[in-house]
């Protein structure tokens, strides 16, 4: 029981410095984002009422620094933690908008599509991601993965081929290719 006191205890205080910052410069949009990621973890963690307060806090960031993605992309994360891939996804649109060569909004948007079993539109977002950050292996497994789900499985073993050449013990890969390979005879 005590930890679980020191554990609201530091949470409250950690909330009201960040919650400090904001009024001392509420023009600051990287304090509305330092408090908005506070609240979105709270969220995770189950607490009523803090993914409504992570949301007010991103749009504040969003209002402070119009032309930056990042309070989409975290709005675009509580939306998906709340199981509303359709609001994520415009998120993660809005911040294409704004930034259309952010690979890390594609490759969110091909997962959210992907989820759906939007196949067509998660893997286009996939290969965007790709082609915008190539020496990435999470990228690459993602499309593999997107690839394999929809039942292409020769071109998931090339993107997953690709995937482990670029961190050859990455076990994830390693298992869908191996499945991959399964479903073509090899």
């Amino acid at each position: 029981a005590s930890n679980a006191a020191d554990l609201q205890t530091t949470l409250s205080q950690t909330i009201q410095e960040a919650l400090k910052a904001v009024s001392i410069n509420s023009r600051n949009y990287q304090n509305w984002l330092a408090l908005a990621q506070l609240y979105q973890s709270l969220g995770g963690a189950g607490v009523q009422g803090a993914y409504d307060n992570a949301i007010s806090a991103y749009q504040k960031a969003a209002a402070a620094n119009p032309t930056n993605p990042l309070p989409l992309i975290g709005e675009a994360q509580v939306a998906l933690a709340q199981n509303n891939a359709t609001s994520s996804i415009g998120f993660l649109t809005a911040a294409l908008v704004l930034k259309p060569n952010l690979a890390a909004a594609y490759f969110m948007r091909s997962q959210v599509e992907g989820g759906q079993s939007n196949f067509t539109p998660a893997i286009q977002d996939a290969k965007t991601a790709v082609s915008l950050a190539q020496l990435d292996p999470l990228g690459w497994y993602n499309l593999g993965v997107i690839l394999y789900s929809s039942g292409d499985y020769a071109t998931a073993v090339l993107a997953l081929k690709q995937a482990v050449s670029l961190n050859n013990d990455y076990a994830n890969a390693l298992f869908v290719l191996a499945l991959a390979d399964d479903k073509v005879g090899d």
